[in-house]
Formats: structure tokens, C-alpha cells, sequence
């Protein structure tokens, strides 16, 4: 497997464009600030398939978080569900399912991140008559307006919302609606989980204390 790579070539020629148009080379795993990118779709191949695989340097917060999801749910699909019968199997297996597919949309996908150019290039000069660009002097880039320098990540994000440790990286202009589905689908597990467990403490039969 080829080895990471610290600076893209987007970097060196000093062009600056949204990841989300495409990686220039996207059989290389290589690092946007702290942003380790597997895969990454190239247009015009993005708009039909957009496959992308992107961690954020908090990576081991997001294994947390999928074990978390998967190792009591796993429990509860075997104790609770199993005892309830196949309906309950199939409520709490789709439920989980939504939820792991949501996070991992949210947490693999591209933010929104403008790739960094090298520190030694000309600072860019925002064109006159367009919207007003603010300088990153970390990433030496322009930033459209909703545009913010994440300090965990060190590289600047559309429309940043927050950085999340949770998910291992920012989340921003192109990942938040599936943060919001996240939420969704973890708060709707949650009731499922609650509500089959009061019928299963309801429907089981009570074992007499010993004497």
C-alpha cells in the first residue's frame, strides 16, 4: 500500500480549489493538514459516485464511538430482540443500521476542506467584484465567506460548523447534513431500544426468588 503522503500536489502548484472537486491523485492515500484522505472521488466521476474516505486526526474518538453504537446494541439484539421475537430483530437491526450508516457518512466524508497552499507561494489576491474573501495566513488561501480555520485540523472548512471528536474531524458545509441525520437516527435507536426493552421486562416471566 502506498504510504501517506504530508503535502498534495495541490499544495505545491500553489492552485486553490475544494477537495470536494476531486483528488488529483486518487489511488494515494495522502494528509491535508491533519486530515488523512483514502479515497477520493475525480471529476467528473464525483457527481455520479461521490465515493470519498476521509479521517480526521481525532480518528480514535471516532472508533470509540463506533464501539459504543455496536458493542451494546449487540447485546441488545441478543438478549432483548432475540427473546421478543423476528419483528424486534428487524426494528432494532434497522435502527442500528441507520445509525451506523449516518455516522459513517458523517464522520468518512469530505467537510468542505480548501486545501492549504505552501507558505513560500505569493499570497492570493481575492478578484475584484466578487464576494468579499478574508486571507488564511495558516493555510495561505482565500476563504469564502462562512469559511473558518480549524486549529485541530489545520486546514480551513466551508461553512464550518464545529469540530467534533466525536466523529474525528470537522463537520461542515458537506458532512452536516449527515451529522443532522446522525443525531436522528441515534435519538430514534435510542427510543426503540428503550421501548422494546420495558416490553421485554414486561413479557418475561418472573422467576420466584429462592428460598
Amino acid at each position: 500500500m502506498a504510504s501517506v503522503q504530508d503535502i498534495t500536489p495541490v499544495e505545491k502548484t500553489g492552485s486553490q480549489t475544494c477537495v470536494h472537486e476531486g483528488c488529483v491523485i486518487p489511488c494515494c492515500p495522502h494528509r491535508i493538514g491533519r486530515t488523512y484522505v483514502w479515497c477520493w472521488g475525480k471529476n467528473p466521476y464525483h457527481k455520479i459516485a461521490p465515493l470519498t474516505f476521509f479521517t480526521g486526526p481525532d480518528w480514535p474518538c471516532m472508533l470509540l464511538t463506533y464501539t459504543l453504537i455496536t458493542l451494546p446494541t449487540y447485546f441488545f439484539l441478543v438478549d432483548v430482540c432475540t427473546a421478543l421475537g423476528l419483528w424486534a430483530i428487524i426494528l432494532g437491526s434497522v435502527s442500528a443500521a441507520a445509525v451506523l450508516v449516518s455516522f459513517t457518512l458523517a464522520a468518512c466524508s469530505d467537510p468542505g476542506i480548501i486545501p492549504p497552499r505552501a507558505a513560500d507561494l505569493e499570497a492570493p489576491i481575492a478578484p475584484p467584484g466578487g464576494p468579499r474573501m478574508s486571507l488564511c495566513t495558516h493555510c495561505n488561501v482565500l476563504r469564502p465567506p462562512g469559511a473558518i480555520h480549524c486549529h485541530d485540523c489545520k486546514v480551513c472548512v466551508l461553512e464550518l460548523d464545529h469540530h467534533c471528536p466525536w466523529t474525528g474531524k470537522c463537520i461542515g458545509k458537506r458532512n452536516l447534513k449527515f451529522f443532522y441525520a446522525f443525531l436522528c437516527t441515534l435519538c430514534t435507536h435510542l427510543g426503540v431500544v428503550v421501548l422494546l426493552t420495558v416490553i421485554w421486562l414486561a413479557v418475561r416471566p418472573s422467576v420466584p426468588p429462592q428460598t
